[in-house]
């Protein structure tokens, strides 16, 4: 229950987390205007954590006790499948639900099947809150693959 910070030898007490999914091949199974959490194909790992807990379907949970401002910041490299050309959007949510604001469009398919997103947001956390990655398809029920991720988040 003590902040640590400035010292010499002794961690910071400055919360955050680096989660990476790499080689994923398990697709997110959409319904057309329904968002979902990303599916990791459970290889989402903790890289580096302070107060944070990452669990392998990509779910990040604060575990300090004191509320935190953070900065979220992360990048997706994805692959539509099916045919034919669709949006999708990614966004971030905290405990299930979106954070207004957090949303990023992105057209995919024909050549551009293949692409990256970057996501940035800020919030408040408290002891147990949690942020996920979701994925949504407005117009069609083509799935949609996260082969990899990198989703840091720092106080």
């Amino acid at each position: 229950n003590l902040d640590v910070y400035s010292n010499q030898g002794i961690i910071n007490s400055t919360s955050g987390v680096v989660m990476t999914v790499s080689g994923n091949t398990t697709d997110t199974a959409l319904t057309a205007a329904t968002p979902v959490p990303i599916d990791t194909g459970t290889l989402a790992l903790n890289r580096a954590s302070v107060r944070y807990t990452v669990s392998t379907g990509g779910r990040c949970t604060y575990n300090g006790t004191k509320q935190v401002y953070v900065s979220i910041h992360g990048s997706i490299a994805y692959q539509k499948q099916g045919g034919g050309t669709d949006a999708y959007v990614f966004s971030i949510y905290k405990n299930g639900v979106l954070l207004a604001g957090s949303e990023v469009d992105v057209d995919a398919g024909g050549s551009t099947s293949d692409g990256v997103a970057a996501l940035t947001y800020g919030t408040l956390m408290n002891q147990n809150d949690y942020i996920e990655i979701y994925v949504e398809n407005p117009g069609s029920n083509d799935d949609m693959l996260v082969k990899n991720l990198q989703l840091v988040i720092r106080e």
